[in-house]
């Protein structure tokens, strides 16, 4: 880390930009576990018959725990308790 005040090299930005604290990535990460892996996509079709049977397993629960982690994770790194 440089010690030189610039902006740029401010942990508090970076860790604000951290893929940690982008929901998408998370949301990515979750869409991930639950797709099923077996299946072998042969077409469009099957593709997005896929991405509709995983995108139905995001329950309203799993949506707000995310929101909820986000919150709890950009506190943590602008060191609000």
């Amino acid at each position: 880390m440089r010690h030189d005040n610039d902006l740029k090299h401010s942990t508090k930005k970076w860790s604000l930009q951290s893929p940690d604290l982008t929901p998408i990535e998370n949301l990515w990460e979750i869409l991930n576990y639950y797709r099923d892996k077996s299946s072998h996509i042969k077409n469009e079709e099957e593709l997005w018959e896929d991405c509709q049977s995983t995108w139905s397993k995001i329950t309203g629960d799993i949506c707000r725990k995310l929101v909820e982690f986000m919150a709890a994770r950009s506190h943590q790194a602008e060191g609000i308790p």
